[in-house]
């Protein structure tokens, strides 16, 4: 008997042993993805700068028609891609406004200019100083994404970046402001501004003070949507603690909930926080921490995010999303599909999209996370959804599937079709036919405008990714 006993803890010894090594190598996998596409972004906005800055250099002084047609279009792809990266960084509690405004208005300028030498008019002298100011601009910029880069030899990590962004949220004084001592822990303290790689990126943004902001003639184009969704009138602090709780897991609408932060910015928003009415729930193994932010317009909840450790896994990815579908359906978000999942670490990342008949609505996106332990939501966000909520109705399609198929490269294998509206690179919602195809191994996602049947994007599909479902 004591032999067998031995023999069973020997096997158990072991299995947990790789279990824990399985799980620790997943979590190191995921951790350098995330690293890799921080890397990724960061890179190419420096390339996407150094572009920038050499294509308004060179736009000042070409007489060509056709040149400067190409200068402004590659600048104006430049800027929208540098927009992209940027937005991929973990800085989404860093004010990067200077330099958001920057690349949005050399978007904007270069795309007027693209069309107004088009259309046969001539580069004014008001438009040379215009690019003259936004190249200056850019090299300052340029030299200080240079200077960052020998950071990096010393490892930082973006995922302490992201982490000290978020702990910024709750902190009194500069992330929002927060009722008593509710906020910032001791030792998150002053955690974002010392991190040096934030810190030269808060520098960058406060060097560009020193420049004027340049005109041009004409109005600039706003390419961003103005937010559709924030309806309703403004809302007390009590009133978003309850809006906080409808959100919560059932077993946890009843804890306690306070406003820790507010933010001010584009959208008016406060932070709630929910954490168990038990002093032992909030340490350990079993802890949890829900953080949420609510729009002061309407009280629309923008983001949530639950901290707690993921159990055994009990629900496969189909369940998972199904829970996610009636969640969703429950708070009253109706039509929304799920479009694209993956799944890690005891948790599966959905993104849900609304549907009219068989077109698929991508802006009005809402991405949930979801545990395989209890189908609880772990976390929410909404800003796109909450972005473009209700700006299509009925989209026509004029072109037939086979009109649109007809547009592609003929050596594609056409593997799936559907209808999508889709954000062009003016950040225009366009009705498309989506083709899913494959190149040899290579698949791509190709938009064709259904009214234009021009190429709208081509998005090549990385093994390993988020699965389109």
């Amino acid at each position: 008997m004591r032999r067998w006993t031995g023999w069973l803890f020997g096997v158990l010894t072991l299995f947990f042993a790789i279990w824990g090594i399985t799980q620790y190598m997943a979590k190191q996998n995921l951790a350098i993805r995330l690293e890799n596409s921080y890397q990724r972004a960061f890179y190419e906005l420096t390339y996407n700068i150094d572009s920038i800055e050499t294509l308004l250099t060179q736009s000042m002084a070409s007489n060509s028609r056709e040149r400067q047609m190409k200068f402004f279009s590659d600048t104006w792809r430049q800027a929208s891609a540098a927009q992209s990266n940027l937005g991929q960084l973990p800085f989404s509690k860093m004010p990067m406004a200077r330099t958001e405004k920057f690349i949005s208005q050399v978007e904007a300028l270069c795309f007027n200019l693209f069309r107004k030498v088009g259309g046969g008019g001539d580069v004014s002298g008001g438009n040379l100083d215009s690019l003259k100011g936004y190249a200056q601009q850019a090299k300052h910029i340029k030299e200080s994404l240079s200077k960052m880069q020998p950071l990096f030899e010393n490892n930082p990590s973006w995922e302490g970046i992201e982490k000290a962004t978020m702990a910024q949220i709750v902190a009194p004084g500069k992330g929002g402001t927060a009722p008593g001592k509710a906020g910032k822990r001791p030792s998150e303290a002053g955690s974002l501004e010392n991190n040096p790689v934030v810190k030269s990126f808060m520098m960058m943004e406060d060097g560009l003070k020193r420049y004027p902001d340049p005109d041009f003639e004409g109005n600039m184009l706003n390419f961003r949507e103005r937010p559709r969704g924030f309806t309703g009138s403004q809302i007390t602090r009590n009133r978003a603690i309850a809006i906080a709780r409808k959100f919560v897991a059932p077993g946890k609408q009843n804890e306690l909930a306070r406003v820790v932060a507010t933010e001010k910015g584009d959208v008016p928003a406060f932070h709630v926080e929910v954490i168990p009415r038990k002093q032992e729930q909030r340490r350990g193994k079993n802890s949890w921490r829900t953080l949420m932010s609510i729009s002061q317009k309407g009280g629309h909840l923008i983001w949530m995010i639950t901290e707690r450790n993921v159990g055994k896994q009990k629900l496969t990815a189909s369940e998972a999303r199904v829970r996610g579908q009636n969640y969703l359906k429950s708070l009253g978000y109706e039509g929304m599909e799920s479009l694209a999942a993956e799944q890690f670490d005891g948790v599966v990342n959905v993104s849900y999209v609304r549907k009219i008949g068989d077109v698929w609505i991508y802006p009005e996106e809402i991405k949930l996370q979801i545990a395989h332990d209890n189908g609880e939501i772990l976390a929410f966000e909404a800003m796109s959804y909450l972005t473009f909520k209700g700006a299509v109705r009925a989209p026509a399609y004029p072109l037939t599937r086979a009109q649109a198929q007809g547009r592609l490269q003929k050596r594609l294998k056409v593997e799936r079709v559907r209808k999508a509206v889709i954000v062009n690179d003016r950040f225009k919602q366009v009705a498309t036919y989506e083709f899913k195809t494959a190149l040899g191994k290579e698949r791509f996602l190709i938009y064709i405008n259904a009214v234009t049947g021009d190429e709208e994007k081509v998005i090549r599909e990385i093994p390993g990714q988020t699965e389109i479902i």
